[in-house]
């Protein structure tokens, strides 16, 4: 199979599932906003970042001020001041400020967005291994349609000929017409079957098409799976890319935590000014000239926040109810993905027992269809017993098609919760 191009209108003559995967992991929208969800997360800490740094800024104001007692002097506190004269002004300020100690709380929030980074990446393989899960079951979906779909077709062909053989033993009275209407029903319930295995396949193709964006004919353009090897290392669920990501989500959660605790403590800054005045815009105009219109000022402030509401303590609860979440979450993963690895590994297990049994079975049912050819051939018994020995044989070969399918595809399974798990 060659590269598969979702645009192309020359389609290749078969596609298989690696191939399929590889374009899906490529292409897929759902996992490309995996990746945005890990470049958001290192903006995220750039803008966290940036609280180490300055704020600096421009103002511009025109304004007019009424000084209603003369007998008070100005008042002047911090970078604002109160009302010195009565009149207009101008006037056009630098300003400078930065937090310069905020008990560690800035710090912490950067130590937060660097975990959701390392979170958002473990994510990111998660979900490329849940992709990859979900395109295999939707491959294998499909692949079993086709399968059934050989099978009845076959069978259907058995059913139209025996129906066809009983229905002259009717005519010539050597069959009853109830047993020649339960002939005719059973070709019906066939037919229909048939038709429903064809509904039933252009639907997983559907979704085949909906997760990876390849448009497939249909089924019959699927390969195999293929026999693996069944010698894939299953990787320890603390060790996976699953239960990491947990674990720094949990680690930002108490960094965020932590950060939110710290804002209980005061914030020491630094601002300074630098200002432009005069009385009018003439005024004004000559301040770039004379220094004796310039001014500034410097200085630390200290806030604290004495009463909010409750903000700062609704944020924390929520961080501790976060933390509870997402423990519940791991714990349901954990669970989740030992039960699959059970599965696999019981399914593993049995995997050679059960091929020898429906081998067996497979084997006896087409030597009794071979039998019944030479008797036939030496007219020792009828056309019709022929044919319910080729039914027998279709159903015992779609059992063991369906048994090969089913361990290729838990093979396969294995070997991407391996690949993608770690």
């Amino acid at each position: 199979d060659g590269e598969l191009d979702s645009n192309s209108k020359a389609a290749p003559s078969s596609f298989s599932f690696d191939a399929l995967l590889e374009h899906t992991l490529a292409n897929s929208p759902s996992l490309n906003l995996t990746r945005l969800d890990v470049q958001s997360a290192r903006n995220e800490l750039e803008y966290q970042k940036a609280s180490r740094y300055p704020e600096l800024g421009i103002n511009a104001n025109s304004e007019y001020a009424k000084r209603y007692g003369a007998r008070y002097n100005s008042v002047q506190i911090g970078d604002d001041s109160l009302v010195s004269q009565s009149g207009y002004g101008d006037s056009l300020s630098l300003v400078l400020r930065q937090d310069i100690f905020k008990f560690g709380a800035d710090e912490l929030a950067i130590e937060a967005a660097e975990e959701n980074i390392k979170q958002a990446d473990l994510k990111r393989c998660a979900s490329y291994m849940d992709g990859s899960i979900k395109l295999l079951e939707l491959y294998d979906e499909a692949l079993g349609y086709k399968n059934k779909i050989e099978i009845y077709e076959r069978l259907k062909n058995a059913y139209e000929m025996l129906y066809i053989y009983e229905k002259r033993l009717s005519g010539a009275g050597e069959l009853s017409k109830t047993a020649l209407a339960d002939q005719a029903i059973a070709l019906a319930d066939t037919s229909y079957e048939l038709s429903q295995l064809e509904l039933n396949a252009n639907n997983a193709l559907n979704k085949i098409y909906s997760l990876s964006g390849v448009k497939i004919p249909n089924v019959f353009y699927l390969s195999d799976l293929g026999g693996a090897s069944s010698g894939s290392e299953f990787v320890p669920f603390e060790d996976s890319v699953i239960a990491k990501g947990f674990d720094h989500e949990l680690a930002a959660n108490e960094l965020s935590m932590r950060s939110q605790e710290r804002l209980y403590y005061p914030t020491v800054s630094l601002y300074g000014r630098y200002d432009l005045y005069g009385s009018d815009r003439d005024d004004f105009s000559r301040a770039g000239k004379d220094i004796k219109r310039h001014g500034y000022r410097a200085g630390l402030t200290v806030h604290m926040s004495l009463f909010d509401g409750g903000k700062r303590a609704a944020q924390i609860k929520e961080k501790e109810i976060n933390k509870e979440r997402i423990l519940s979450k791991k714990e349901e993963a954990r669970l989740e993905y030992e039960k699959q690895i059970a599965d696999l590994k019981l399914f593993l297990s049995k995997k050679d027992e059960y091929d020898k049994i429906l081998s067996n079975s497979s084997k006896i049912s087409k030597d009794i269809l071979t039998m019944q050819k030479r008797l036939n051939a030496g007219n020792e018994s009828s056309k019709i017993d022929v044919l319910n020995s080729l039914i027998a044989s279709l159903k015992k070969e779609l059992a063991l098609k369906e048994h090969s399918q089913k361990a290729s595809f838990n093979i396969k399974k294995a070997e991407l919760m391996s690949r993608y798990g770690r």
